[in-house]
């Protein structure tokens, strides 16, 4: 919901405690845009976050940002720069692998292979059909 300093505050009151025993028999509120953009387009994950809350809860309230305010537009445009330029890097990537190499080796093949996917969490941003996909879900 874009509190700045929200966390460094209440880490002072942080007590290790599951999630199940945190929720049991009360009123929670969700960010959902959290859980979506923390599941990187694997729905899955998006359950496995959700689903103890909406079965342990009382009552779960969902709520889903609006247009972000003035001041940290700049701020998203440069997290959009990020995202391309990781998007691009993927491609060039890819293309290179579709290059034949006389002799692959495994270490390479390893090493690109997880850059690849760190790139691709980067690049991830939630499209609408897959945040409807997920309101239709809680719904």
């Amino acid at each position: 919901m874009g509190i700045k300093g929200l966390f460094q505050f209440l880490k002072r009151y942080e007590q290790e405690m599951s999630v199940t025993t945190a929720v049991r028999d009360r009123v929670v509120g969700v960010d959902l845009f959290w859980f979506i953009h923390h599941s990187k387009g694997d729905f899955f994950v998006f359950q496995d976050y959700l689903t103890p809350i909406i079965r342990h809860a009382q009552k779960v309230h969902c709520v889903v940002d609006g247009a972000p305010p003035k001041d940290t537009r700049e701020e998203r445009k440069e997290k959009r720069k990020k995202r391309d330029e990781a998007k691009k890097t993927l491609k060039e990537i890819e293309k290179s692998e579709e290059q034949p190499m006389e002799k692959k080796n495994p270490e390479v093949h390893t090493h690109l292979k997880k850059h690849k996917e760190r790139l691709s969490h980067q690049a991830w941003y939630p499209t609408r059909e897959y945040v409807d996909y997920a309101k239709n879900w809680l719904i």
